[in-house]
């Protein structure tokens, strides 16, 4: 039986490289979930279905997460992700 895999990401520029090479690598998430964080969550969410459907994996549940930080001030990065 094999583990399930879940993969929590900010949508930036490394998670969507460590997502391409999980799926070069035969290994799927199951799910992949989204939050706040380098970039607003509407755009973190964008991104990594954008890389799903280029990868050709487009059926991965994405589920939208915190939408702002929980505890410090944000600090956004968009003009690098």
């Amino acid at each position: 039986m094999r583990n399930r895999l879940i993969l929590d990401t900010d949508g930036g520029v490394d998670d969507a490289q460590a997502l391409l090479m999980l799926i070069a690598a035969g290994r799927v998430p199951d799910a992949v979930t989204t939050v706040f964080g380098n970039v607003d969550l509407e755009t973190a969410t964008g991104n990594i279905l954008s890389v799903l459907a280029h990868a050709g994996v487009p059926g991965v549940p994405v589920h939208r997460g915190a939408a702002a930080a929980l505890i410090n001030p944000p600090i956004a990065a968009r003009e690098i992700h």
